[in-house]
């Protein structure tokens, strides 16, 4: 049966009445319809609504009482005899006695009990309804002042040797069973993760055809809003919009994103988050835990598109950064790849991106996220989240090192020309500086290529561990006599303030810098980076 016919059955047929095939079918697409889902879900809530409204019963004691009172005048009264009427006289007078009395004493609210006299042929004179005499509860209860009985209890035990007060309360001096506490049973609520997340489901293995079946879209073939909208919550403060669009001849629903949102999903050792954007003006995620964390974002403005990644802080628990730091990016390899579906995971002690089961780029982070946004402007056409091993790391590479240690530890010389000062401290670490604010000081170490590697010309890479820097410092490789042929410089940036570093041209002297955060990486140093 299609989901539309499941859809149908439920609008037109109670449970009861489900056929074995029908219910199987429905056991078998609930987990893979979010239409199906939602159905069953207003399904549910209208025969909740429908059992509350209808199953309710209101009974008002005082409807009933008169009830009872018309229905006795409705009886044909005997002929009142004279001894009638001077019983019912001294009554009054007893009543009227008694309760003064006992109002006079203990000064208690009044609580009014109906009482009725048997065969309805007693009435008072000046209640025109003729059923019962009205008076105080607290009267009829035994006073017993002195160990004398008052004119209330005399009043009590003359009525009820005529006939039972007529009141709310039942006339059985049995005890009442006790009622028993009523508990409301738990439905657990289904989220669109619930099932790919249960604890018996096995994860995807990390050479799994799951992550590579399927390569452009991987299962997502629509999205409609008001399934997104389960997946992500707003944050105050933000703006955050949802609309829905439909496109190809099938007329497949997708959800347009706009804003800031809090992603709802629980984050896991095995959490394998799939996502299919598409048309991505801006698209960032950030991942966070405590203060500190790492940002994704994905660069269209300029070729090639590309990922990067960030380390980053916040403050006051705000889901935006207050500063980045570059990490590294994939160098366009995920456009090159066909930009669609692409994973997130955590393992190995940081975010690592994925696509079709191969690792595009990782950064670090040292422990699981407990908090994940996503911003930006764009298109959705799935989302899903599934339980994995880890995914195959990047290969490392197999360079052999030329030289390598700590900075302290290395042979520096300082220049004569260009005079600074060098500091060593016990961390490894070495710091320059110079009093000069005419001229930088030079500091050097020379590049000896061990004979046993052959020829010393070739490619080499130079890679340092940068702790901090300040504007107009920066590192250099130079020829033999130690003069700097290329460099990269140090500099703040006019926009943001941060510390930001780049390729400096020969001759160039800067410490200044401006860059447009949303069309390319910008370059922003971050402690103990490596360059």
């Amino acid at each position: 049966m299609t989901d539309q016919e499941l859809i149908q059955l439920l609008h037109e047929k109670p449970p009861g009445e489900f056929t074995p095939f029908e219910m199987d079918a429905l056991r078998r697409r609930w987990t893979q319809s979010p239409e199906l889902r939602q159905a069953l879900v207003e399904h549910l809530h209208l025969e909740t609504e429908l059992s509350g409204a209808l199953s309710s019963i209101a009974l008002d004691v005082d409807c009933l009482l008169k009830r009872a009172s018309q229905q006795k005048r409705l009886a044909a009264p005997e002929p009142l005899r004279g001894w009638q009427w001077l019983i019912g006289l001294c009554l009054l007078i007893a009543v009227i006695a008694g309760g003064t009395l006992w109002v006079g004493r203990h000064q208690e609210g009044d609580h009014e009990l109906i009482a009725q006299q048997g065969k309805g042929n007693a009435t008072e004179s000046n209640d025109t309804d003729g059923a019962a005499w009205k008076f105080a509860a607290d009267a009829l209860k035994p006073a017993n002042v002195g160990g004398e009985a008052s004119a209330a209890d005399a009043v009590a035990t003359a009525l009820s040797e005529k006939e039972p007060l007529l009141t709310s309360e039942p006339t059985s001096k049995e005890p009442m069973p006790e009622a028993k506490p009523v508990v409301a049973e738990v439905v657990p609520v289904i989220e669109p993760w619930t099932a790919a997340m249960a604890r018996e489901v096995a994860p995807w293995s990390a050479l799994s055809p799951k992550l590579t079946r399927d390569f452009k879209s991987a299962g997502h073939d629509e999205l409609p809003e008001t399934e997104a909208k389960r997946w992500f919550s707003p944050v105050e403060g933000q703006p955050f919009t949802w609309a829905q669009d439909v496109y190809g001849t099938q007329h497949k629903r997708v959800a347009r994103f706009q804003g800031l949102a809090r992603l709802r999903a629980p984050w896991t050792d095995e959490t394998l988050l799939r996502l299919t954007p598409f048309e991505m003006t801006d698209f960032t995620l950030y991942f966070w835990r405590g203060p500190q964390g790492v940002a994704l974002r994905f660069y269209t403005r300029r070729e090639p598109h590309q990922w990067a990644a960030f380390s980053i802080v916040r403050e006051n628990s705000l889901p935006k950064p207050l500063r980045f730091g570059l990490l590294t990016s994939d160098n366009g390899n995920y456009v090159r790849a066909g930009a669609a579906t692409f994973d997130l995971r955590h393992q190995d002690g940081g975010i690592t991106l994925a696509r079709g089961g191969i690792t595009l780029l990782t950064a670090p982070m040292v422990a699981i996220p407990d908090e994940v946004y996503i911003e930006g402007q764009f298109r959705l056409r799935g989302i899903s989240l599934h339980k994995s091993a880890p995914l195959p790391s990047l290969p490392e590479t197999s360079h052999p090192l030329v030289m390598s240690g700590a900075a302290n530890a290395l042979p520096w010389s300082l220049s004569a020309e260009l005079p600074a000062e060098l500091n060593t401290h016990d961390n490894g670490s070495i710091s320059l500086t110079t009093t000069s604010a005419a001229k930088a000081g030079i500091a050097s170490v020379p590049i000896v290529v061990p004979s046993q590697l052959g020829a010393t010309r070739g490619l080499y890479e130079v890679i340092a561990r940068v702790e901090s820097a300040d504007p107009g410092t920066g590192l250099f490789l130079g020829d033999s006599d130690g003069r700097p042929l290329h460099r990269i410089g140090f500099f703040k940036e006019a926009t943001t303030q941060q510390i930001t570093f780049g390729v400096l041209r020969p001759g160039e002297q800067r410490d200044t810098s401006n860059f447009d955060p949303n069309g390319f990486p910008p370059p922003y140093h971050t402690p103990q980076q490596w360059i």
